[in-house]
């Protein structure tokens, strides 16, 4: 799959890439019957490309990530990536020393720092990026965003979204993790306030006699309410978690399972929407995420499989969570937020179903299962940009900086 697809995106075979898509969702189907990357080839262009770098922590361009998409996807749209880190960058000419993918060579060469980087590693927050390059360029960056707690703060307040949410709370202490604990029913999940990919999640469950632990792939017995305060605070001092309720979300085979509504900026600067399910290969695991051992499959037909005649309705919330959500977010910040993650689990009760949001991430919404799509999309962001360099009105994002 890897090389054929490699292979199309060298040829500018678009609708190839497309139809072998890993979802093959009504993203490709929307724009290929508009006819939308055909008016982007290179070849069509008089303007000059775009330049437009690409912040890495390393020189390592990786094996085949969406960064490595983008690159060979590039000229399609009329645009240039050069790969840079921060030791390329020459501050006395404001200059760097940058590679370039053309095909299947990479070209060092040495450029004005362009006026767009897109920041894929969240290098920004180093304080040597932020001092070297933080006033030369407009950071489009990837990596930010804010903690758990502060959208919870966001969303609570927004009365649309009331029946979603999970009362969500920060984790104290150790006594008033046990109060919170006995008011759920002994079922809770811990995660950390800026956490992503579903790492250090914790579930912790009594069912009267002991404690068991699950984390990603294990779990751990306590005997006693002194072995879990010991374990509480050896794992949840030292860094702030939130405390939820436990939402059984799981397939009718017992899989855990969640909706990931990944939304992203496209050519026209609004989000786009791509929702897929997240599938646990583990019935004993918390976890659904790829990043996890998770897996995959077109929304559509896991909700047919899954929900019968009901899936249109869970559908069309899922969709209305996707359209609504992201423009709430973006109106409490003034840095603009380039990509965010939804993250909906769907609790069966009795003969209804009950929509709940897991997170919502600013920070590091996964794309392991959608490289091309994001690739696709994030060249478009890309060119809406290049466009707003064009007209004058570029202004907007560097204030946002």
């Amino acid at each position: 799959m890897k090389d054929e697809l490699l292979t199309n995106i060298l040829a500018n075979d678009v609708h190839e890439v497309a139809s072998n898509s890993f979802l093959n969702n009504n993203f490709f189907t929307d724009a290929l019957a508009n006819n939308l990357y055909e008016t982007k080839s290179i070849s069509k262009e008089a303007n000059e490309p775009l330049r437009v770098g690409m912040l890495r922590l390393n020189n390592n361009l990786g094996n085949y990530t969406t960064a490595n998409l983008m690159a060979y996807m590039a000229r399609q749209f009329n645009i240039e990536l050069y790969f840079f880190t921060t030791k390329d960058f020459n501050p006395e000419d404001k200059t760097v020393r940058a590679t370039l993918i053309d095909g299947n060579t990479q070209i060092k060469k040495t450029i004005p720092l362009p006026k767009i980087t897109y920041d894929i590693n969240g290098g920004f927050y180093q304080k040597e990026v932020r001092t070297i390059l933080g006033n030369e360029t407009y950071f489009f960056q990837y990596g930010w965003g804010a903690s758990k707690r502060i959208i919870n703060n966001i969303m609570t307040k927004d009365e649309r979204f009331k029946e979603f949410l999970i009362e969500t709370h920060v984790s104290e202490n150790f006594e008033h993790f046990m109060s919170l604990f006995k008011e759920y029913h002994n079922d809770v999940v811990l995660k950390p306030s800026n956490g992503s990919l579903g790492n250090d999640v914790v579930r912790i469950f009594s069912d009267g006699v002991g404690f068991t632990i699950t984390l990603k792939k294990e779990q751990l017995l306590l005997n006693s309410v002194t072995e879990l305060q010991a374990y509480y605070e050896e794992n949840f001092v030292k860094r702030s978690y939130v405390l939820q309720p436990y939402i059984v979300s799981r397939t009718k085979y017992g899989n855990p399972f969640d909706i990931r509504i990944h939304t992203r900026r496209d050519s026209e600067g609004e989000f786009k929407i791509i929702p897929y399910p997240r599938i646990g290969r583990n019935p004993e695991s918390i976890l659904s995420n790829i990043a996890a051992g998770g897996y995959t499959m077109p929304l559509v037909k896991f909700l047919k499989e899954d929900f019968g005649k009901d899936w249109k309705i869970i559908h069309d919330k899922l969709i209305y969570l996707g359209n609504n959500i992201p423009a709430l977010i973006q109106a409490s910040f003034n840095k603009i937020i380039f990509a965010i993650g939804i993250d909906v689990g769907i609790q069966r009760c009795d003969n209804s179903y009950e929509l709940k949001i897991f997170e919502i991430n600013t920070y590091n919404p996964g794309i392991l299962s959608i490289p091309i799509e994001a690739a696709f999309i994030t060249l478009e962001y890309l060119q809406y940009l290049g466009k707003c360099l064009a007209n004058g009105t570029f202004e907007k994002f560097i204030n946002s900086k």
